[in-house]
């Protein structure tokens, strides 16, 4: 089976990365704005570099794995004449953003990828969803080539999982970031928060997150959080503070 992939972003990396190690499976070209962010790829799956989207070589799949804001543009530029089974990575994007094509859909990794150095993707859960049932099987069987976790979803689960995603990953992240932040200014060793950081992390991989929570803004402890305040350093880390907070006070309510 030879793929093509569209794009040199990190997800376009990995999947190339992926598929290029499963036996009778070939990166046959990659297309991108130049030669150099393709340079990994090509020298890691031996593929070609496509400087053109008017003709796609003849693949049985092309993964277009680009930014969100990107992919209407990139799919507009494709010509419905070329016969293939395109698919997007978008964890936003609805399936029939493809429409014009025949046979299409969509191959949603659900993680984040922080550089483009390889990983395996045995345990990232991917997302699909497509055209036909016959399509679907199709991109199942090629899923599985690479990952334990193969789900069929609709574009709106993909949409609601994606935004639970966000905050699992995205934000919690940020908050960790902003923890840091404040040990580092006041010369604190991070190695101090590592068993609360554990500790909320086997809670939220047990699905008990709710019932752990705590904190003085679930015991609405309104003198410690606004000592925490004047704590900070200027009034967007407070704003944040008690946003945050409040979210936390009302949900508990």
């Amino acid at each position: 089976m030879k793929i093509g992939i569209i794009g040199t972003g990190k997800v376009a990396h990995q999947l190339a990365y992926a598929f290029s190690n499963v036996e009778n499976i070939s990166i046959d070209f990659v297309y991108g704005r130049s030669i150099e962010k393709a340079e990994r790829i090509i020298k890691k799956t031996a593929c070609s570099f496509l400087d053109s989207l008017e003709i796609l070589p003849p693949v049985e799949l092309v993964i277009v794995a680009i930014s969100d804001d990107h992919i209407k543009d990139i799919i507009h530029r494709i010509s419905e004449k070329n016969d293939c089974f395109i698919v997007h990575t978008s964890g936003v994007k609805d399936i029939d953003i493809l429409h014009k094509f025949k046979n299409h859909g969509i191959l949603y990794p659900l993680y984040s990828f922080y550089n483009k150095k390889e990983i395996s993707l045995k345990n990232v859960p991917f997302l699909l969803e497509a055209s036909s049932k016959e399509n679907l099987n199709r991109l199942s069987k090629i899923a599985n080539c690479i990952s334990n976790s193969v789900h069929s979803t609709t574009s709106e689960q993909k949409k609601f999982l994606h935004i639970a995603a966000v905050y699992a990953n995205n934000f919690s992240n940020h908050m960790m970031t902003k923890a840091f932040d404040i040990l580092e200014e006041k010369e604190i060793s991070m190695d101090l928060l590592s068993p609360i950081i554990q500790q909320s992390c086997e809670n939220w991989k047990a699905g008990n997150a709710k019932q752990h929570q705590s904190g003085p803004a679930k015991r609405r402890d309104n003198e410690t959080m606004l000592e925490h305040q004047q704590l900070l350093n200027n009034d967007k880390e407070r704003a944040l503070y008690k946003l945050i907070s409040q979210s936390i006070s009302r949900y508990y309510s």
